[in-house]
């Protein structure tokens, strides 16, 4: 058998999967949280492992090199998994609800979003859809997010189902915008690697079902960060810190991120009077963009105060890594000084913060001292860095910034480490602890070191890597 035919056998197996969870979304409650019952948790997590474990077998057949057609069979089974996905209800987030629910701060009550919390509407007609632990928060993203959340509330006005809809149809959108900038990357930096790649990301469970059928934003922050990869690849350096800059204002986490792109554009303009001339020509440009869209909502610093509020969210069920690991400890010195729960929090998220800054300089460090200026690299280990080091309110929608990075990243092990991150971001809507999920990886890739006698752990975590590493 070809592998076309195995491949659209397997997409078709693929979609029987997809429909099935459309069984499920009805009886889930429409919330952040999983069904109850064990009997719909094991249906559940019964359809996510055999998603996983078809995604893991179908990457065989479609990174054959010399199959024609296999990059249209992989496209088309793509929209078909979509068009599943949209068309059923949010199953594991809320969140949704909650960007109609703050846009109407505006649209509806003619309130600043970044002002007005949305639990003062509570007669509002998204009021019981929108999870109640997220009313208090005034709007945390950027004015990017927020001009389009108001313009899609203009748009739809009361209709329920079109306040909803528009928000998939952008995911779907900016799903399908990010695989057109994967292709035109992978065929500028590794053309042999375009077809097996797309894959991984157009079928990707984990990206399917938190971007398109549970419509987060993390999906169009991150189509819009694979264009700054490609604009900057072509050496259209202003146009890419420009592009980045929208994903900035439209969620504030790739800010992180800049400083790499930057170093790397600087490295590459030879002379200092056109590095001086780039600077002041993109410098405007960037105060001009953000100043355009924060002056619709600005009422000085307090326009931040949902920001603030966000970051001060934790609880040990959604911990990270580290700070699970520092709760553990304070957890055990705290019970001699009756320490509170609050306080133990507190201490983890703090610690995890310092933490993450020191791994952010080091990793910046090894940077600038690396010949081959891996920006893509790099900005996949400093994002996960954050995700693992800092994050106290972790939800599996991040992993969602990983993924098509990952995919860029010419390293070993890193294949194995998209189905890892796949299988994680799924199991988290099983498992109670959050962090559990983490532990057990590492784990795993520590037993897969002692095993086969390899540093998995180098090219995750960029321990010195050798010369030889750099280049694999």
């Amino acid at each position: 058998m070809d592998a076309r035919k195995k491949l659209v056998i397997m997409g078709s197996l693929t979609c029987l999967l997809y429909a099935a969870l459309a069984f499920i979304a009805y009886f889930y409650q429409i919330s952040s949280i999983p069904p109850r019952g064990y009997a719909f948790k094991t249906f559940f997590l019964l359809i996510n492992l055999l998603l996983v474990l078809a995604y893991w077998v179908t990457f065989k057949t479609a990174n054959k090199k010399n199959e024609k057609n296999i990059g249209k069979i992989v496209v088309l089974f793509s929209v078909v998994f979509s068009t599943i996905m949209i068309l059923i209800p949010p199953i594991g987030s809320a969140d949704v609800y909650n960007y109609t629910y703050r846009a109407r701060v505006k649209t509806v009550y003619n309130e600043n979003p970044y002002i007005v919390a949305t639990e003062n509407y509570s007669d509002d007609m998204f009021y019981n859809f929108s999870p109640k632990e997220w009313n208090y928060l005034t709007m945390q993203y950027g004015p990017l997010w927020a001009s389009i959340s108001i313009g899609f509330s203009n748009i739809a006005q009361d209709s329920f189902f079109w306040n909803i809809f528009l928000y998939k149809l952008l995911a779907l959108f900016s799903f399908f915008a990010g695989a057109c900038f994967l292709r035109k990357i992978l065929q500028m930096i590794s053309p042999d690697k375009k077809i097996g790649g797309l894959f991984l990301y157009l079928w990707n469970p984990l990206i399917l079902f938190e971007a398109v059928n549970n419509a987060h934003n993390d999906m169009l922050m991150i189509s819009i960060v694979l264009a700054a990869i490609y604009f900057l690849l072509k050496k259209k350096y202003s146009t890419s810190l420009l592009v980045l800059l929208l994903s900035v204002l439209l969620k504030y986490i790739t800010l992180v991120i800049v400083p790499v792109f930057l170093y790397f554009v600087l490295k590459n303009i030879p002379q200092l009077s056109k590095k001086v001339k780039f600077v002041l020509k993109t410098g405007i440009a960037v105060i001009i963009v953000t100043t355009l869209f924060y002056i619709p909502f600005w009422e000085g610093a307090e326009i931040f105060k949902g920001l603030f509020q966000q970051t001060q969210l934790s609880t040990f069920f959604l911990f990270s890594l580290f700070p699970s690991l520092v709760f553990a400890i304070a957890y055990l010195v705290g019970s001699y000084f009756s320490w509170s729960y609050d306080l133990l929090t507190d201490i983890s998220r703090y610690f995890g913060l310092g933490a993450f800054i020191v791994v952010y300089f080091w990793q910046i460090k090894n940077y600038v001292k690396d010949k081959s200026k891996n920006f893509i690299y790099y900005s996949f280990l400093i994002l996960f860095a954050y995700i693992i080091y800092y994050v106290s309110y972790l939800q599996p929608w991040y992993l969602v910034w990983l993924i098509p990075i990952a995919i860029l990243v010419d390293k070993k092990y890193f294949l194995q480490f998209i189905f890892i991150l796949t299988l994680a971001g799924l199991l988290s809507y099983i498992v109670l602890v959050n962090s559990l999920i983490y532990i057990l990886i590492f784990v795993i890739i520590l037993i897969l070191s002692v095993i086969t006698k390899k540093n998995y752990f180098q090219n995750f975590l960029n321990f010195n890597p050798s010369k030889s590493e750099r280049n694999n």
